[in-house]
Formats: C-alpha cells, sequence, structure tokens
C-alpha cells in the first residue's frame, strides 16, 4: 500500500477568472504565493510525525512553483503524466467566451463527454488514463510509503473517481481547492479515499 498525498496548485488569477488553463503556462498570484508557504509549513510538521519518502510533481509552473515551497529536503521529481488536461481551443476562455466562439465544443465539455476531444486538445479519458497511470507508477515505485504528489484539478479528481469508482461523465460533487491536501491509498494499483480537500493550513483564507 502507498499513500499519494495529491496536492493542488496554489491559486492563480486564471483560477479567480474562471479561465481554462489547461496545460498553458499561468504563473502564480499573490493569494497562491501566500497558499504555498503556509502549505509548506504545514507539510513540514506532517513530515516530522509521518515521513515522506518522495516528492512529484508536474511540470507544469505552478505545479512546481507549488513544489518548490515544499522544503522537506527531497529532489522535484517531474512527470508530465500529471499535467493538467489539455483544452486546445478552448485554453484560455472563460465558460462564457468558450460558449460564444465555440458552442458545440463548449456543450460537449459542460456535459463531461468522456470521449469529446476539444480541436488540438484530449478528452477526459485520455487525460483520466494518463493521470492515473502516472500515479500508478509513483504507488509502484514507492511501496508502503508516504509520497507527495503536487498537480492540478483534473489529476486530483481522477485520483476521487477511481476511488469512489465513479464514471466520468457523472457530475462532481465536491470542490477542488487550491492548495489542498488530498489523500489516497493505491493498494494493488486500486485507489482507496484516505482524506480528502484539507485546508487546514489555509484558514484565515478560507476555501483557496
Amino acid at each position: 500500500m502507498t499513500t499519494l498525498w495529491i496536492i493542488r496548485h496554489g491559486e492563480t488569477d486564471w483560477n479567480v477568472a474562471g479561465r481554462l488553463q489547461g496545460q498553458l503556462e499561468v504563473p502564480l498570484n499573490e493569494k497562491g504565493r501566500e497558499q504555498v508557504l503556509r502549505l509548506g509549513a504545514r507539510l513540514a510538521h506532517e513530515h516530522a510525525t509521518t515521513p515522506f519518502s518522495a516528492l512529484f510533481t508536474s511540470d507544469l509552473g505552478r505545479a512546481r512553483e507549488t513544489a518548490s515551497a515544499i522544503k522537506l529536503g527531497l529532489p522535484l521529481l517531474e512527470r508530465k503524466g500529471l499535467r493538467e488536461r489539455h483544452f486546445g481551443v478552448l485554453s484560455k476562455l472563460t465558460p462564457p467566451e468558450a460558449e460564444a466562439r465555440h458552442p458545440e465544443s463548449f456543450a460537449r465539455l459542460r456535459v463531461r463527454d468522456p470521449d469529446f476531444v476539444p480541436e488540438g486538445g484530449e478528452s477526459l479519458t485520455q487525460m483520466y488514463e494518463r493521470a492515473l497511470a502516472a500515479l500508478r507508477e509513483i504507488a509502484r515505485a514507492w511501496p508502503d510509503r508516504h509520497v507527495l504528489v503536487v498537480a492540478h484539478g483534473g489529476v486530483i479528481d481522477s485520483a476521487w473517481r477511481a476511488a469512489r469508482r465513479l464514471p466520468l461523465h457523472v457530475k462532481r460533487d465536491h470542490e477542488l481547492f487550491n492548495a489542498s491536501i488530498n489523500r489516497v491509498r493505491v493498494v494493488n494499483d486500486q485507489f482507496e479515499l484516505a482524506g480528502w480537500a484539507d485546508i487546514e493550513h489555509l484558514s484565515p483564507f478560507g476555501s483557496g
């Protein structure tokens, strides 16, 4: 059994605006930088009682910046498989902009069509399979350990769905907070929830 502590990157201005970031490079904003400092302090405290064996991160800048705030003396191990979904032509647009410019594509995105591939992007199914493959690879390499993984909302949602045994088209009933800690156990390649949406370290920021 491996316990993965999957962390969403800190807040960006595009998170606030609701823009589809996907695999575009968007830096943390001021609040996001403060969030990850608090996250780093929280994980240093956790490390004292539950030592972490490795620190993995998406290779996108906002995830790397978040991971760099975790000062545990562990090297940053980058994995492209931990990237956010590629939204193709819908990238950088807000929902109203996407609906106005690409109405058919946005409609399929909104209903969570698992096989819909936005032009130049990837489907939910493709992202889900990529993300779970990356997480399983990490778990296999670090059996019976606690491992930190800094990633994105889509990757975290994929782990949650795998643990809940929910199909991709079902609407999510939980929030994905920036700089949150989300824990899953991986046992024989199967995912189990161990703790979710932990943002205690962000008080008084609230949801992040």
